[in-house]
């Protein structure tokens, strides 16, 4: 990608289909960055409402003693993520109040097309997508820590075998 490198709006870039060739990245939830301006290529388009809260990362992590064998391969990755949805306690938006606490870890299926903005709006969530890829998600699965809690937002097409 490095002799066609987006001019702007590198993040839709790697979304593209064309450079992603079912690829997917590994990215920290915590930023090892931040938009520091409302100006720029997008002209501040997320920066009040969504970017400007972005806190960096202030937890030192020692990778060499880190556990990453969910990351060595797809398949590790998605049983990883497969078996944290089936041991979520499953939640909707009218209950995740009452369920949240530290510790718990919560999921709430939600209806790609017609439900996701009833469910980002409850969370603070970006609803943007790009190249049918939603901002922070994998498969349709959007890990996030709110109040405290793990919860996990997906849709009903992946994994399989959820009630």
């Amino acid at each position: 990608v490095r002799d066609r490198w987006a001019v702007a709006f590198w993040d839709e870039f790697m979304r593209r289909p064309d450079v992603r060739q079912s690829r997917h990245c590994i990215r920290p939830e915590v930023s090892r960055s931040y938009t520091f301006g409302s100006e720029g290529t997008s002209s501040g388009q997320f920066f009040k409402t969504h970017l400007s809260k972005i806190k960096l990362n202030d937890v030192n992590v020692d990778w060499q003693a880190a556990d990453l064998h969910v990351l060595s391969s797809a398949s590790a990755f998605e049983e990883h993520l497969a078996a944290k949805l089936r041991d979520a306690v499953r939640t909707n938006i009218q209950d995740v109040d009452r369920l949240a606490g530290e510790g718990a870890e919560l999921r709430i299926e939600y209806v790609d097309k017609t439900g996701y903005k009833t469910v980002a709006d409850k969370f603070g969530l970006m609803l943007d997508e790009k190249e049918g890829i939603r901002r922070m998600s994998y498969r349709g699965v959007i890990p996030f820590t709110w109040k405290g809690c793990r919860v996990y937002l997906h849709t009903a097409n992946w994994p399989g075998g959820l009630s």
